[in-house]
């Protein structure tokens, strides 16, 4: 058999097995979209049972969240504050409190995620839109924001700003990681907060709650509280993050119940009511 065609078999084999491999991932977008209109089918099912409805213009997010597990990575904690302050020299301050020193300014991180960033130049300018600079500084140095939820006050007669955001992870929120980035007319000042750590692993072992043991829960929960609820506006994920000031710690995923009465949260792991209370 000469090469050329062989070479030809072997193009026309690679073509198939892209065209299986294809398919494959549409057949499974299918079912996932089948299992999704079910599942949603189901909770508008359970709630209505309890006596809620669900708003027209409502969103379920019936999609599955990981719980995810926390460390500090030192290296790339340092490689990511030398994207905004240049290279820098650090000092270990003691209980797991870093301070990293550059040519643009100096920061402090610990190990509870808490940290403050000091520009000491004007590396950084304002721009014409905030918001869009804020992520684009925060993205340096690690942490994702969404420009949907952050709120920008400027002093009277401008000059200084501040823009506060909630952190978030693969665009969900993170609940208690709040950041506030300090501007005046013309750069970035000064940014504080607390954020995710630098080191993160999705939890591959399963045992999240589902939506409809989530729904489930939420009845349980108004039952208990005697608050009286008719409709829901929105489900969704969000995350809460509990560290120790070693740099070890956890993203729990809470299910987010937007009602006419305010809004709920339920732990996507043990199923208990949370408080949200964000870090200001």
């Amino acid at each position: 058999m000469d090469k050329g065609r062989i070479k030809n078999i072997i193009i026309i084999v690679l073509a198939l097995v892209n065209v299986f491999l294809a398919a494959m991932v549409l057949i499974d977008k299918a079912q996932s979209d089948v299992y999704a209109q079910e599942a949603k089918k189901n909770l508008v099912g359970a709630l209505s049972a309890g006596g809620i409805s669900v708003a027209d213009s409502g969103v379920l997010d019936v999609s599955s969240v990981p719980a995810c597990t926390l460390a500090r990575d030192y290296t790339r904690e340092a490689k990511l504050i030398s994207s905004v302050l240049g290279r820098v020299e650090t000092k270990d301050q003691g209980g797991n409190i870093i301070m990293y020193y550059g040519e643009n300014g100096q920061a402090c991180f610990r190990g509870t995620g808490d940290f403050e960033i000091l520009m000491e130049n004007d590396s950084v300018r304002v721009g014409s839109d905030i918001v869009q600079t804020s992520q684009n500084f925060l993205k340096k140095v690690g942490i994702e924001m969404s420009g949907e939820d952050a709120q920008v006050v400027t002093a009277s007669g401008g000059g200084s700003s501040v823009l506060t955001a909630v952190c978030r992870y693969k665009d969900r929120p993170i609940t208690n990681c709040v950041v506030k980035l300090t501007y005046s007319e013309t750069n970035l000042l000064l940014v504080t907060g607390t954020c995710p750590l630098t080191g993160v692993t999705e939890n591959g072992g399963g045992g999240e709650l589902d939506a409809a043991t989530a729904v489930m829960r939420l009845l349980d929960i108004l039952d208990n509280s005697g608050y009286v609820c008719s409709e829901i506006q929105d489900l969704s994920h969000c995350y809460k993050m509990d560290v120790s000031a070693s740099g070890e710690g956890t993203l729990t995923p809470l299910w987010h119940f937007s009602t006419d009465i305010g809004d709920f949260y339920v732990n996507g792991i043990t199923g208990k009511a949370e408080t949200v209370t964000q870090n200001n």
